[in-house]
């Protein structure tokens, strides 16, 4: 993909303006800051028809840290990272014999593999988002994300990774005691690497396997082949100490059609606490 560069470079650019902007709005804005730390559980669903026919079904553990800025442009930056299990839904566990070739007196060898075993899952996102206050109870503003997924799928390893530029809305309801929050964002642009038509990422002129899967599999995408909408509900409630504890629930829908149909379905809950 040879745009590629150029429009992660003009991504970078603009998010950069976007915290310098930031930066010179906090002079003139009284800031609240929040280190957060959060922890909870997330199922998924995936179904890739390069890989595999089947349906595949993950649950995971999470675990989260954030940080943000609170004023009339909203700053936050949040990694989770999430482990488990990645089963086919329809099969579960599964043992697959594998077969050594014959020996010069035609012995063949054999031995049992475990395909997908407990711990067959890892995912981890990175998102930055900026917002302005439209008044009390409304923002917008816009995210940039980044996803990493390794999975057991199949008879080997799935790798999917995206990053993403996203509108954004917030809404928010304050109380002495309590406030809740509903968010949501749509991605309008993408790029994507996921496994190609062959499942081979060598190529004759790369000597790097890992180089060469990166080069045959990235792609610039748009709305037009992939959709990816995604939302957070939640809660926090204000501790006397000036602490908040919250409950969080997420949820997100991903559709990428190029070049074989693509789907995925996550949602989770989190605890968080917030000082």
């Amino acid at each position: 993909m040879k745009k590629s560069p150029q429009i992660l470079l003009l991504l970078a650019i603009c998010m950069s303006s976007c915290i310098n902007l930031f930066a010179q709005n906090q002079e003139e804005n009284s800031l609240q800051h929040n280190f957060g730390i959060k922890a909870g559980w997330s199922q998924g669903l995936i179904y890739d028809q390069h890989t595999s026919p089947l349906l595949y079904q993950a649950n995971m553990a999470n675990i989260g840290l954030s940080y943000h800025r609170e004023a009339d442009l909203f700053f936050e930056v949040a990694l989770r990272m999430r482990i488990g299990s990645n089963q086919s839904k329809a099969h579960g566990k599964r043992v697959a014999t594998i077969y050594d070739p014959a020996d010069i007196y035609g012995n063949i060898d054999s031995y049992e593999v475990e395909a997908n075993p407990t711990i067959s899952m890892m995912n981890a996102d990175l998102r930055l988002r900026l917002l302005w206050s439209l008044n009390e109870q409304h923002r917008v503003g816009a995210s940039l994300n980044v996803n990493q997924i390794m999975a057991g799928l199949g008879a080997g390893t799935w790798h999917y990774s995206q990053l993403d530029v996203a509108p954004e809305y917030q809404f928010t309801h304050q109380t002495d005691r309590a406030d809740f929050h509903a968010a949501f964002s749509l991605p309008i642009a993408a790029v994507v690497v996921r496994p190609n038509w062959s499942h081979d990422a060598s190529l004759p002129d790369v000597i790097n396997y890992w180089w060469g899967f990166v080069k045959t599999n990235t792609q610039f995408t748009s709305l037009h082949q992939f959709f990816n909408p995604s939302l957070r509900l939640g809660t926090n409630w204000h501790l006397e100490n000036g602490h908040d504890i919250g409950l969080n629930y997420f949820t997100s829908w991903r559709s990428y059609s190029n070049p074989i149909p693509m789907r995925m379905f996550e949602q989770g809950i989190e605890v968080a606490y917030f000082f």
